[in-house]
């Protein structure tokens, strides 16, 4: 007998035709001879549902109160399947907020997993084919319920599967599993069947948000392999420890990222502890910057070029402004209309050329790179925002990944 971890994500649950639906994807696993446990999000829609009854009150709800608000959203999807699978013969046990014995920081909203204690899934599990979780939530260690973040019934489900040594964690998503290009952005795309962990995590830092970052650094930790697919579907995307039956690729996949803006700090003085302050003021504010850039000038000073998510632009383009004097910089200029081009595959830390290549198909078009990025296994390019479409397509032709 096998146990397996599977996460449905709130896609699968708008309706109860759509939990009758996964309800008899579970009842057709346990059929099968395995146990069963299942993480559940909020139903579609319910988590924004719940932000915006908060923010009727107040534009800046308290986050420990609104954590134990967006909770309920996931109670709500395991007493509903818990329901429904009765309803078709089958009990199930259920274990939500309070109960759950995964232990998080307080950092309420975004809260990042300590430990996990077995002793109430062991249990489960010996008197129950099925145990239901509510995902995305767990507690302090006073007791607090807390969140962790967009996305966070996945690490819910991977981490789980580490502590329960579970076979195979399946996480069920729209679009299926991971392909070369994003299908909503391109039909010339082609599923990927086997991704590495540090691909994966590549693929996500360059603005995918296929499955949460933190899933797949845990699932790495802790050796926990992840297929991502879709409802009734043998075919998904294994994403494990890199094998010899995975392709090694210059270029696995391509990711663009049209959710930047640049800040460009002009003249800084340069000397040690400017940029520190520089960032420090950022940082406070809680805004994640994603690629820096520092040109020294013949005046001994330097021009900072860094991006940000262009949700933070504004506030972040105030905060450096505001910073000129401190910092001895003559001015800021800001770009919103920019985006990232990213290619990522395990093959280039062993292959040389990519770079070039990419360079001189993006040169042949005329599309200008405004900062460049690289790890082992990625190259990020900044392009302006109006050439991101035609950037993707010239080197999805360049290295044939549809």
């Amino acid at each position: 007998m096998s146990l397996i971890v599977q996460k449905f994500s709130g896609s699968f649950l708008s309706s109860f035709n759509d939990f009758v639906t996964v309800a008899n994807h579970i009842i057709d696993t346990v059929k099968n001879g395995n146990k069963v446990i299942v993480v559940l999000s909020a139903m579609k829609g319910e988590t924004d549902l719940l932000i915006k009854k908060a923010k009727k009150i107040t534009d800046n709800p308290n986050k420990k109160a609104l954590d134990i608000l967006l909770s309920t959203g996931e109670q709500q999807s395991v007493a509903l399947m818990s329901i429904t699978l009765a309803s078709l013969g089958y009990s199930s046990e259920t274990i939500v907020g309070h109960q759950i014995e995964i232990f998080t920081n307080n950092d309420y909203g975004n809260a990042r997993i300590m430990e996990v204690g077995n002793k109430k899934f062991s249990n489960s599990l010996l008197n129950n084919d099925i145990v239901l979780v509510s995902g995305f939530q767990g507690c302090d260690y006073q007791g607090n319920i807390t969140t962790l973040g967009r996305g966070g019934s996945d690490t819910t489900a991977v981490v789980l599967s580490a502590t329960m040594n579970a076979d195979i964690c399946e996480i069920y998503k729209d679009l299926g599993g991971i392909y070369t290009i994003d299908p909503n952005f391109s039909q010339k795309t082609k599923k990927i069947e086997r991704i590495s962990y540090d691909e994966m995590l590549e693929i996500l830092s360059s603005g995918d948000r296929t499955i949460q970052y933190q899933a797949v650094t845990y699932a790495k930790r802790y050796h926990v392999t992840i297929n991502l697919k879709k409802l009734n579907s043998k075919d998904g995307t294994l994403i494990k420890n890199k094998d010899k039956e995975m392709d090694n690729n210059d270029v696995t996949s391509i990711v663009f990222d049209n959710d930047l803006a640049l800040i460009i700090v002009k003249s800084l003085q340069n000397k040690p502890g400017t940029a520190a302050k520089l960032f420090k003021h950022i940082s406070d504010e809680n805004i994640i910057v994603d690629m820096i850039v520092q040109n020294k000038n013949e005046d001994n000073k330097t021009d900072v070029t860094f991006s940000i998510h262009k949700k933070d632009y504004e506030k972040a383009l105030s905060i450096t402004q505001d910073s000129l004097s401190e910092i001895g910089a003559e001015s800021v200029i800001g770009d919103s209309e920019i985006a990232k081009i990213s290619l990522i595959g395990g093959g280039m830390s062993v292959n040389c050329g990519v770079a070039t290549r990419m360079f001189d198909a993006l040169a042949k078009e005329k599309i200008n790179i405004e900062m460049i990025s690289t790890s082992d296994i990625r190259i990020s390019c900044i392009v302006k925002a109006k050439y991101a479409e035609l950037a993707v397509h010239v080197l999805n032709s360049k290295f044939e990944l549809a």
